[in-house]
């Protein structure tokens, strides 16, 4: 830098290579942070406009929960669950259910719906549920493979069991006889296959009065 007798300063041609070394490092770290902020939002963009995911189900039916607080499905009938598929592209899948243990059981298929692709649905049939109740696991993982390009997209797993609520005692009332209490009421149809291997107990104000399987009662 050069000061001339009127006050004016001028820039020298040394001054010029510090300048333009600062400049590069400016430049430099511009770029790098221009190209750091991009890759979060290419991957994030990636994500959701290519992969497929299941991001979350719900059972046509009633869900109870038990004592440890796991989702419950009762054993009197087929259950349905439904499936929400993330498929921004509309892939066809190729998909497989395996329980907990690894299985793949075959009479347990999810359905990609034909013609909404974004739905996936997994029948569980009552004879199944008869032999998981009391609370079974019948939760799993669901594999999802693109149809035509045999490309793997994350697995989906759910915690599941199959614990029925015990039936209800109808007709409950209370009479007297010979100076006695007597409580009365229509003990519930425990004949059926899924309440007849089970325990049943029959408690009155806290205490223990029968207990036993449909045949020991």
């Amino acid at each position: 830098m050069e000061r001339h007798v009127d006050g004016r300063e001028t820039q020298t041609r040394n001054d010029f290579p510090l300048s333009l070394f600062f400049l590069s490092i400016f430049f430099i770290f511009l770029f790098n942070s221009c190209d750091n902020y991009n890759k979060p939002v290419k991957a994030w963009f990636k994500y959701y406009t290519e992969e497929a995911a299941i991001t979350d189900y719900e059972n046509t039916g009633r869900v109870l929960m038990d004592s440890t607080g796991s989702k419950c499905l009762e054993s009197d009938g087929d259950k349905t669950l439904t499936f929400y598929l993330r498929n921004p592209q509309n892939y066809t899948m190729d998909l497989t259910f395996s329980d907990e243990n690894g299985v793949q059981p075959g009479f347990i298929i999810p359905v990609q719906d034909p013609y909404d692709k974004s739905i996936v649905r997994l029948t569980y049939p009552e004879s199944f549920l008869i032999s998981m109740d009391c609370g079974g696991h019948i939760g799993g993982t669901i594999t999802l493979k693109e149809h035509d390009t045999n490309r793997v997209f994350p697995p989906y797993s759910f915690s599941l069991k199959c614990n029925s609520a015990p039936p209800i005692l109808k007709g409950q009332t209370v009479q007297t006889a010979g100076g006695k209490y007597v409580i009365c009421f229509y003990l519930p149809d425990l004949s059926g296959e899924r309440f007849r291997n089970e325990t049943h107990s029959l408690y009155i104000n806290g205490s223990l009065i029968k207990s036993g399987t449909y045949d020991e009662i």
